[in-house]
């Protein structure tokens, strides 16, 4: 093999592997972000998080169901205390996540987005 061939294979697979390198950055998994950690909230008050770009919001509340989502968006709603609920909203956007209590009662309100 010629030293111009060898320069040229190493090259290439140092191509490779950056390639790959980024593709496996760029495919993990999303991070989970909270907003309204640890708030009281109720069917008259919701709680809403910084905006930010994501395309899953859920949450759960301790003592009543809550419901979740987006903008002016209220999404799908938890089956009662302590139950989470996920709402995927398919594609990812610059949006302001939202969790709202889903009973008179108050609750203490956990949302996260991914």
């Amino acid at each position: 093999m010629t030293h111009a061939l060898t320069q040229r294979v190493a090259l290439l697979l140092a191509a490779g592997l950056a390639a790959l390198a980024l593709a496996l950055t760029l495919a993990s998994p999303a991070s989970a972000t909270g907003f309204c950690g640890g708030q009281v909230i109720s069917q008259a008050s919701a709680c809403w998080g910084a905006a930010r770009i994501f395309t899953i919001v859920q949450g759960h509340g301790n003592e009543t169901s809550v419901c979740v989502g987006y903008n002016e968006h209220r999404g799908p709603c938890s089956g009662g205390p302590n139950q989470n609920v996920e709402w995927n909203l398919g594609s990812a956007a610059n949006r302001s996540p939202m969790i709202i209590g889903n009973a008179i009662r108050t609750t203490i309100g956990w949302g996260e987005t991914f």
